[in-house]
């Protein structure tokens, strides 16, 4: 059990912040009703959280029992490396304009991104 736990929350983090970003933003709309590039922003940086957490139960599914250089997971993994970076930048977009509980949670999401994506770039 513990051996699935760490790698689940490692995959799911990202996820689980960006979900919290939107409850909050529901719970919000009425007092701060946020703009649409607002949510734009959100809603890219949610796809880009849920294809770890789509990957890690994928790849629990249809295990690969390769070396890190070769296994699909990792080299998947590896593009957040540039993909969290990307992310990074559209945080900063929401820096000026939107609440900053919102630059928070993209900003937070996204270094999570990168580091997983670092972590793959180390295995590889």
């Amino acid at each position: 059990m513990t051996d699935m736990l760490v790698p689940c929350l490692i995959s799911f983090g990202p996820l689980i912040v960006t979900v919290s970003g939107w409850a909050k933003a529901y719970r919000a709309h009425r007092i701060e009703p946020l703009h649409p590039f607002a949510f734009t922003l959100l809603a890219v940086i949610t796809a880009f959280a849920a294809v770890p957490a789509g990957s890690f139960i994928y790849f629990r599914m249809r295990p690969v029992h390769l070396p890190p250089w070769q296994n699909p997971e990792v080299t998947f993994l590896a593009w957040f490396f540039l993909l969290g970076l990307f992310c990074v930048v559209l945080g900063f977009l929401a820096f000026r304009n939107e609440p900053k509980w919102l630059f928070w949670v993209l900003e937070v999401a996204s270094f999570w991104l990168t580091g997983l994506g670092f972590l793959a770039v180390a295995a590889y």
